[in-house]
């Protein structure tokens, strides 16, 4: 049996950007998170939010994560979420992390633009997402 988490559009703000300019305002970005859990966790059969991840709690740690960090590049900023979410799960469940800069600094840009970073097993839904801006 195989089972997941999607938590979608997470919408935080921070200072991201490759020029010191670019990062002095907190951007409006769009994060996604795919979990593929390795066991069904035991929520599945017993409705116990203690025996699952509490995503509002994982949430709660990616803001942290977001509001105390400055980064340049989407690419690392999605890698240090990866490694914080990573951290949160059990060794062998897979994780794909998308992050969204909503308005890049590039006028013909309206799409956003986009950083994928996981586990190879979730590689099917790489940059799939479409993201509302």
């Amino acid at each position: 049996m195989k089972s997941g988490l999607r938590l979608k559009d997470i919408r935080l703000m921070m200072h991201i950007g490759h020029l010191e300019e670019e990062r002095k305002t907190p951007q409006a970005m769009s994060i996604d998170v795919d979990i593929d859990f390795y066991q069904p966790p035991k929520a599945c059969e017993n409705d116990q939010l203690d025996n699952t991840i509490c995503y509002d709690q994982l949430i709660a740690g990616l803001q942290n994560l977001c509001e105390r960090s400055r980064f340049q590049l989407l690419e690392h900023c999605a890698a240090q979420l990866y490694t914080y979410v990573k951290a949160q799960l059990s060794e062998n469940d897979k994780v794909m992390i998308r992050v969204t800069k909503c308005n890049p600094p590039i006028p013909v840009l309206q799409g956003g633009a986009q950083s994928c970073y996981g586990d190879t097993t979730t590689s099917s839904r790489t940059c799939e997402h479409e993201v509302r801006v």
